[in-house]
């Protein structure tokens, strides 16, 4: 297999990431897999570089925080792409093989990259390494920017809809990724974090490592007599790295001298660091060494005695699987760590580390405990070095890597079954059947991503439940309730509390206008539909727009076939009765029970709604218009005796022939709205809403960060075949 690993971060660039990258890299070839990074920095000149992405990117954030970083995002995916785009035509003007893989690390480069993936019939994966949002917060990059905040939740939520295969580096972050797509649950995986073993090794002769240490010591002016405490971390909120410091500052003065505390790292927490070491005296007792690459760090870890992870909760953070705790247990060396996130998965307290929480005088009192026990010391990292052996090996997860590429290529070819093994079920911890479609939130809304088949067959697995009412009418089995999603009502609802309600509480809002499926877009929202070929996976394309007329023409021949009886409610005298006969005859089996003009008084309801009960219908269509036809539903939900309801708009006055519809090529070309208007001018103050709505969803809605916010459960089998009665 060929693997491309494009990354918005510069060749030898500091940090986490670029570790993982090199890592899996090596281990991938070492299984004889062609593996190969792009950093963007190597395909752009220096000064080119800083001329046109950092300068820019540090004038804008003087003007207001967050917006360096939108520009410097945006700019670098977009360069990311071409450059992946140049990668790949030059492989193939050579003549050499194929790509057969692109594996992204970032979020901000997924929906370009998704483009030249889909040109080439390549599966695109995605290695989530953090928290894009709350990292950015705790960091102090969009805290002064809502639009950043925006930004960045829009950019996870397209970039987690639009990978092929989704990789997280700890089961925390894993069910950060459930949480956000649900409907994702069978492309997600979770490997924890790993290390080239070998290269972290101490030398087998210890004469030999105790010279190594010595010199190492000597390099970087180390006075025999103390102890050494490294902290490998970039100076940030969530790695905890001003409590070294704090807790060098809690001990007496005998004690702290005994220490020489090294920082390895840059960062915005410099400056509180420095204050904190001047304030305490602590110039003789702790060095800022700044930013080092891989060789001087694993020189620091061979003369360190205790290395300090101490991370924190922050801003909704919490640490994934530590690389540098993982490099500390690979060295052998005693690790005292924060008891956050991923460590607290790995680190078992007081057998392969020390787990403390963010508090100062617990972490003096782990460190005075370790430097008085050398033997726990020397015991705890042995367990570590062993742990990390047989649960990190570079080797072994770019096996899992291997695997789960083979997901993604069955998964975007969608013609043959996915395989699914071993190794990938032990990455879904916490595996569970998808829905059928995604459902997204729009200002913070449910829309359901369906087609008009799949709709269809919703109403119809509905409608095959049976029906129930009063006492007896729990909410498992209460009428479902189908809602027309369209601007008009998102924008009536943000302001009306019952025509909210009415969205929060229906069962299906199918996407009803191109506004609706523009929304959707924008979130990386993607159509997906049974593969025509038994055992495929599922095919994905754009949102499509199920308009109401449509979906209810289609549930009418459905229900003809399968003789289940239906109620239309709605429009002026004589108008829903005229249209039910044209319905019957269009459909020749068509049941239809009952009649009702949708003119009735608040006096009049009840015996509406007793018609309905009595006439044994199973499906029932309304045509008031939005939102009365939902509240009407609603409202009697649990009386009406029906199965399903749905709100179906003028439709009558279509079926009746008293409206003609918009032509089919404006339907086509999505401007039936346009041709509407046209028609009828009064229409105008209605549609108005439209552009409201799209600047809304433009400047985007911190609602819209996860899944929809409405609790309802999911009771029905989608397009099982069943006939009423079966």
């Amino acid at each position: 297999m060929k693997i491309l690993l494009p990354t918005m971060r510069d060749p030898g660039q500091i940090g986490g990431t670029s570790t993982h990258i090199d890592m899996l890299t090596r281990g991938l070839q070492d299984l004889e897999h062609e593996a190969r990074a792009l950093f963007l920095g190597a395909t752009m000149p220096a000064p080119v570089r800083k001329a046109g992405l950092i300068w820019p990117a540090g004038a804008l954030n003087r003007m207001r925080t967050g917006w360096g970083m939108m520009y410097s995002a945006e700019a670098r995916a977009r360069l990311l792409a071409s450059a992946t785009e140049r990668e790949l035509d030059r492989t193939a003007g050579e003549g050499a093989a194929p790509w057969d893989m692109l594996n992204a690390q970032e979020v901000y480069p997924i929906p370009y990259l998704r483009e030249v993936a889909d040109a080439r019939g390549l599966p695109l994966v995605l290695t989530l390494h953090g928290y894009p949002l709350y990292e950015s917060v705790s960091e102090g990059y969009s805290t002064g920017s809502k639009m950043g905040h925006h930004y960045l939740m829009r950019a996870e939520m397209r970039a987690l809809r639009l990978a092929d295969a989704v990789v997280t580096v700890d089961t925390r972050l894993y069910r950060h990724v459930l949480g956000l797509v649900p409907e994702r649950s069978d492309s997600v995986f979770t490997l924890m974090n790993f290390v080239d073993t070998a290269a972290f090794a101490r030398p087998a002769d210890p004469e030999e490592g105790e010279r190594v240490r010595r010199q190492a010591r000597a390099f970087w002016g180390v006075p025999d007599d103390k102890t050494v405490l490294f902290c490998p971390r970039r100076l940030v909120k969530k790695n905890g790295v001003i409590y070294p410091s704090l807790a060098l500052a809690a001990m007496g003065r005998a004690d702290r001298e005994r220490f020489l505390l090294l920082h390895a790292g840059e960062g915005g927490e410099r400056a509180e660091m420095e204050r904190i070491i001047r304030e305490n005296d602590l110039q003789q007792n702790v060095r800022l060494l700044g930013g080092q690459g891989p060789e001087a760090i694993r020189e620091l870890y061979g003369l360190a005695d205790i290395v300090l992870v101490p991370s924190v909760h922050s801003e909704n953070v919490e640490e994934a699987t530590s690389l540098s705790a993982l490099e500390a247990m690979a060295s052998g060396r005693p690790l005292i760590a924060g008891d956050v996130g991923g460590l607290a998965e790995m680190v078992v307290d007081g057998e392969n580390g020390l787990l403390v929480p963010a508090d100062p005088e617990a972490l003096a009192a782990a460190i005075l405990r370790l430097a008085a026990d050398p033997d726990l010391g020397a015991r705890m990292a042995a367990a570590a070095r062993d742990y990390v052996e047989v649960n990190h090996s570079h080797i072994k997860a770019a096996e899992a890597y291997v695997e789960i590429y083979r997901y993604a290529v069955g998964r975007c070819a969608a013609s043959t079954g996915v395989s699914r093994s071993i190794l990938i079920a032990r990455a879904q911890p916490d595996a569970a059947t998808p829905p059928p479609w995604q459902s997204v939130s729009v200002l913070g809304f449910p829309l359901d991503v369906v087609s008009l088949e799949q709709a269809a067959q919703w109403v119809m697995a509905a409608a095959g439940r049976p029906a129930s009412y009063g006492a007896q009418a729990v909410r498992a089995r209460r009428m479902a309730i189908a809602v027309s999603f369209n601007p008009e009502l998102v924008m009536r609802a943000q302001n009306d509390p019952a025509a909210a309600e009415a969205l929060w509480e229906a069962d299906l809002c199918y996407p009803d206008g191109v506004g609706a499926t523009w929304a959707a877009n924008r979130q990386g929202a993607r159509q997906t539909a049974e593969a025509p070929t038994a055992g495929a996976g599922r095919a994905q394309g754009a949102p499509q727009r199920v308009a109401g007329i449509d979906l209810a023409e289609r549930v009418l021949e459905l229900a003809a076939e399968r003789e289940i009886p239906v109620y239309f409610v709605g429009a002026a005298e004589g108008v829903a009765e005229e249209a039910a006969r044209r319905q019957a005859a269009r459909s020749p089996g068509l049941k239809v029970v009952g009649a009702h003009h949708g003119y009735f008084s608040t006096e009049e309801e009840p015996s509406v709604v007793e018609a309905v009960r009595e006439s044994g219908a199973r499906i029932v269509l309304v045509a008031m218009g939005a939102p009365r036809q939902e509240l009407f539903l609603l409202r009697h939900r649990d009386r009406l005796g029906a199965s399903v309801g749905l709100g179906v708009g003028g439709s009558f006055d279509v079926w009746a022939g008293n409206v003609k519809r918009a032509p089919e090529w404006s339907r086509r070309a999505n401007v039936e709205w346009l041709y509407r208007l046209a028609s009828d001018p009064r229409r105008l103050r209605r549609q108005s809403v439209l552009p409201r709505f799209a600047a809304q969803v433009l400047r985007w809605s911190p609602e819209d960060y996860g899944p929809p916010r409405r609790g309802r459960s999911r009771i029905l089998e989608i397009g099982d075949g069943r006939r009423d009665g079966d």
